[in-house]
């Protein structure tokens, strides 16, 4: 499947050292790329292994970048996280394949739902986004060497055993390209896509597939590093997907007006109240089946801009996103960090744990939060209707350690375990586990 990376404008944020006097009020920046990141086609993998054991928040947010900069480098002509093997999970160090089970060399994009609330975000011309799933041959190789697709096998897995340094788990989300729509800015590839139906009420995937072209939105990167099991959890998005807020959430009336210009999922002055609404939620997305489009359409906006957190944590990002675009050339420029989120204390992982606050929190230390860095994390693409949802408003609201059950299969539940934070594993299953050979290995 081929690919291209298409130069365009590029959209960077300078920071400009003789126009800004360094006062006690305006700081130089102090979270930056390191020059040997440059040029794109030279960046180091990220040392997942040699993080510090002290790190400041600033490490995490530059092994963030690092590991962007790595994944999206071009290797036999597409990026580094596209470039899946042909056969089952690939075994060649830094190399990534598809969804465990999954078919590489299809390639269809099938995944329409959005974690959470189940809700579909509908594009500005009436396209759903699609997202894929990937993981490299570090998650690949500790499945198989531990026998972890076997259903029985993870049941009776050790509880307190985690990923291994290295684990890169992925998901991407995807934009269909409309005819005329420039997309000179995103990283773009032919891909093909699964076509929808109504069924029974609902709308379901066909069975059917269409090649289309494809602009990358949203990138989300999970990885564990020394010290830190849970692993770092990044997101970024490309610069101009959606507005933020112009002020806090609070204080935002429903008829105040986002933005006052065109973004790639926000209609100029579309007001707070018809921002993320999730209609598939709520029983109102309607799809025609012919032109295989949506209705209505969300419009988008960003909550809690850089994820919130600290202002230290904000000000790093800030600074780090400004540096990288100040060096960094080409298509991968128009793309940013919008936070990452990681435990505030080493080795803290444990099973049977929902790591939010007041709650399960683990470890439960009193007046210390576990979670750190951007807590408030969502990206627009992937996690656009949980954004205002307090408790499931960062990444591990979701991926926690607890014992597992699922509503919609005859599976055993799957008890807690530390490897419960990847939720392609537990996804592959409930898949499994329901299948009769499955079953009778219970």
């Amino acid at each position: 499947m081929g690919s291209k990376l298409l130069a365009g404008a590029v959209v960077a944020a300078l920071w400009v050292t003789t126009s800004m006097p360094v006062t006690a009020q305006q700081p130089p920046p102090t979270c930056t790329a390191p020059p040997t990141w440059f040029p794109h086609s030279q960046t180091p993998e990220q040392n997942s292994a040699g993080f510090p054991a002290n790190p400041t928040n600033c490490d995490f947010h530059q092994w963030s970048w690092n590991a962007f900069l790595w994944l999206t480098q071009t290797v036999k002509g597409e990026p580094r996280f596209e470039h899946m093997p042909a056969n089952g999970i690939e075994t060649k160090p830094g190399v990534l394949d598809a969804l465990i089970g999954r078919s590489a060399k299809a390639r269809t994009l099938d995944i329409v739902a959005q974690a959470g609330p189940d809700g579909i975000m509908v594009d500005l011309q009436g396209h759903p986004i699609y997202y894929s799933i990937h993981s490299d041959s570090t998650f690949g190789d500790f499945l198989n060497q531990n026998d972890l697709l076997d259903p029985a096998k993870l049941r009776a897995f050790s509880p307190t055993e985690s990923f291994p340094i290295g684990t890169l788990t992925l998901k991407a989300a995807w934009k269909v390209v409309a005819p005329g729509e420039n997309v000179s800015t995103f990283y773009t590839r032919k891909a093909q896509i699964a076509l929808l139906t109504n069924k029974n009420g609902k709308i379901v995937l066909s069975g059917k597939t269409k090649t289309v072209e494809v602009a990358l939105v949203g990138f989300h990167i999970g990885g564990t590093v020394a010290n830190h099991p849970e692993m770092i959890w990044a997101t970024f998005e490309h610069l101009q997907n959606a507005p933020d807020l112009p002020k806090s959430m609070n204080s935002m009336g429903p008829t105040d007006i986002v933005s006052n210009k065109d973004w790639t999922f926000y209609k100029a002055n579309t007001p707070f109240k018809s921002c993320n609404v999730n209609s598939a939620g709520s029983g109102a997305l309607t799809l025609n089946e012919a032109t295989q489009t949506l209705s209505p359409v969300t419009e988008v906006c960003r909550m809690i801009p850089y994820g919130g957190g600290s202002a230290a944590n904000i000000a790093n990002i800030k600074s780090l996103n400004d540096s990288v675009h100040a060096q960094l050339k080409g298509v991968w420029n128009n793309y940013f960090d919008v936070g990452a989120i990681w435990f505030a204390a080493n080795n803290a992982l444990k099973p049977n744990c929902t790591f939010q606050p007041g709650s399960l929190e683990c470890p439960a230390t009193p007046g210390k939060p576990i979670l750190t860095g951007s807590t408030q994390l969502s990206n627009t693409t992937v996690e656009t209707f949980t954004q205002s949802q307090s408790a499931q408003d960062n990444c591990f609201a979701c991926h926690n350690t607890v014992q597992v059950t699922s509503p919609n299969t005859t599976a055993p539940s799957l008890p807690g375990l530390n490897v419960g934070i990847s939720h392609v594993l537990i996804n592959e299953y409930f898949a499994a586990a329901s299948k009769p050979a499955a079953k009778a290995k219970h």
